[in-house]
């Protein structure tokens, strides 16, 4: 016998398996202080690759997570629940951002994220205290609900919606839905997009259990919960927004420069050349870049003209031409 361990903080993902396998699959990763945790994602024992598919899994709850391994043995995990609440130094979350592969490959839409840029306050002679009324409740409503759902051996409980909660979230959703197909997200924004309407119901659900207790199951979710969960993740979808358009300008800024450097080495150059050198993943990327280039004064292109079909050639502009 041994106490049961509900939340976690630095762990690798092995470890983490086997605690949640050890506890009907269920754990919440709560620190003040998430370097660690970034790191051991970022592949510090995969050899650098990304180290996230547990925590892929365990938001959609519904989706069981098996590992096999020759050393740790086999781990099976059935309906994984991970809760997550990260605190990040700048630059580990700059680290995070600028990972490829938790951007497109699922980490970060799963995520809330925001930076605080929190400015330094002044400190007051009279010393403020957290309202003791506020504290018990919380003590309070947070065992009711340990002692209702998560120590609950009897199956499932749950809470159904309002006809209205449900409409809308749906309306939500749909409207999200309507301006990705009309092009209204990058190609990384549209990931992060299409995880706000389930968000939202996920949010729906917290926000209940913290209004009703032990007792949530018992009560629909109410139009106002589902206005105030979509609230809130319109204002993270906000800031998600901010951060890749961040991120992509970045990005492009660096393409580029790797584009100039290329053209410096090879003196001129063809799309092709661009796209094989894994500048651009295509050929018609390439050209769109070349292009963009072109139009800034930074390159001049030129058509070679054979017996086939003219190739067009980039290379730096003349002396004269950068004057004119």
């Amino acid at each position: 016998m041994r106490t049961a361990c509900i939340v976690s903080g630095e762990v690798t993902s092995e470890r983490l398996a086997q605690l949640m396998a050890e506890n009907c699959g269920t754990m919440a990763s709560l620190t003040g202080e998430a370097r660690g945790l970034v790191q051991v994602l970022s592949g510090r024992y995969a050899d650098g690759q990304a180290n996230d598919g547990l925590y892929l899994s365990a938001f959609v709850v519904d989706e069981p997570y098996r590992r096999q391994r020759v050393t740790s043995g086999d781990t099976s995990i059935d309906r994984p629940c991970l809760a997550i609440g990260w605190l990040v130094q700048p630059d580990a979350f700059r680290e995070m951002w600028s990972k490829e592969s938790f951007v497109t490959g699922g980490l970060l839409p799963r995520f809330l994220s925001c930076r605080t840029r929190a400015p330094m306050q002044r400190v007051e002679i009279e010393r403020k205290s957290f309202p003791q009324g506020l504290a018990t409740w919380y003590h309070e409503t947070l065992c009711g609900l340990l002692a209702a759902y998560r120590m609950n051996a009897g199956g499932l409980l749950v809470a159904k919606a309002t006809t209205e909660a449900r409409r809308i979230i749906i309306e939500y959703t749909n409207r999200t839905a309507d301006r990705s197909a009309a092009g209204g997200f990058s190609t990384k924004g549209a990931p992060f997009a299409a995880r706000w309407g389930e968000i939202a119901w996920k949010l729906a659900l917290v926000f209940h259990a913290a209004d009703h207790g032990a007792k949530a199951h018992t009560v629909e979710v109410s139009a106002d919960t589902a206005r105030c969960a979509v609230a809130l993740v319109s204002w993270f979808a906000l800031q998600q927004l901010n951060l890749l358009g961040e991120t992509e300008e970045a990005e492009a800024a660096d393409q580029s420069m790797k584009l100039l450097n290329f053209v410096i080495k090879w003196k001129r150059v063809t799309a092709r050349m661009v796209a094989k050198a894994g500048i651009c993943d295509t050929s018609e990327e390439a050209v769109a870049l070349l292009g963009d280039l072109v139009k800034q004064g930074l390159l001049e292109s030129r058509d070679h003209v054979g017996r086939g079909t003219p190739t067009r050639y980039y290379s730096q502009p003349t002396i004269g031409q950068q004057r004119r």
